[in-house]
This record gives structure tokens, C-alpha cells and sequence, in this order.
């Protein structure tokens, strides 16, 4: 007779539900599909891999950084659905701004120097 080896079931809860919520759930699913591994999907996530799979199977409920991803994705969900351009920002490039500001301090202490030296006259 074979014997088939039977793996313990893993309790999700005690009333049988799953622990953490069917959005955090998809949301791990694309992470997974995007990153192609739940490591990466945890890292861009700010989680360990054992809670992105303890959340992913239901065990675990959702923690403060999967809440805060929900809310980033729900935020650029109303963007895309309304349609909002987010590369309408402009980025400020450090260094070209830090030696624009630098030009224009060294012109005004010219113009001040110049203006000391006639007025003393």
C-alpha cells in the first residue's frame, strides 16, 4: 500500500478568512509579475520576502509599509484615471543651479563694490 505523505495545512484564521487584504494580495501579485521574483517584490515593497509571502498566502495582516504602498498605488491609480501628467514637474538639476546662483552673487558684489567706490567719491 503507498503511503502518501500528507503536509500539514497551514491555518490562515480561526473563523477560515484570509489576514491581510485582497488589495495588498493583487498588489503583490503585480510586484511579482513585475520584478519577476518575491525578493525583488519585497525590497521595492520595503518588506522582508517572509512577510511579502506571509501577506501573499494570508497569514500575515497588511503592515504599515504595504499600507503605504496601497496608498501610493491608489494615488497613482485617481492620477492615471483622471488622466493627470505626472512628467509635468520639472527637475532641477543641483549643480547647473547652484553655479547659476553663484554668477548671480558674484555680479551683485561687483555692482555693490562698484557703487561703494563712487559713492566715496
Amino acid at each position: 500500500m503507498d503511503m502518501v505523505k500528507k503536509t500539514p495545512l497551514v491555518k490562515i484564521a480561526q473563523n477560515g478568512k484570509m489576514r491581510s487584504s485582497p488589495q495588498a494580495r493583487r498588489l503583490i501579485r503585480a510586484y511579482v509579475k513585475k520584478y519577476k521574483s518575491q525578493h525583488k517584490a519585497a525590497k521595492r515593497l520595503n518588506m522582508t520576502q517572509a512577510q511579502l509571502n506571509g501577506m501573499l498566502s494570508g497569514r500575515l495582516r497588511d503592515n504599515a509599509a504595504m499600507q503605504v504602498a496601497l496608498s501610493r498605488a491608489d494615488e497613482r491609480a485617481r492620477r492615471a484615471w483622471s488622466k493627470i501628467d505626472n512628467d509635468q514637474c520639472t527637475v532641477i538639476d543641483a549643480p547647473a543651479t547652484l553655479r547659476a546662483a553663484l554668477r548671480a552673487l558674484q555680479q551683485a558684489e561687483t555692482m555693490i563694490a562698484v557703487l561703494s567706490k563712487e559713492s566715496e567719491r
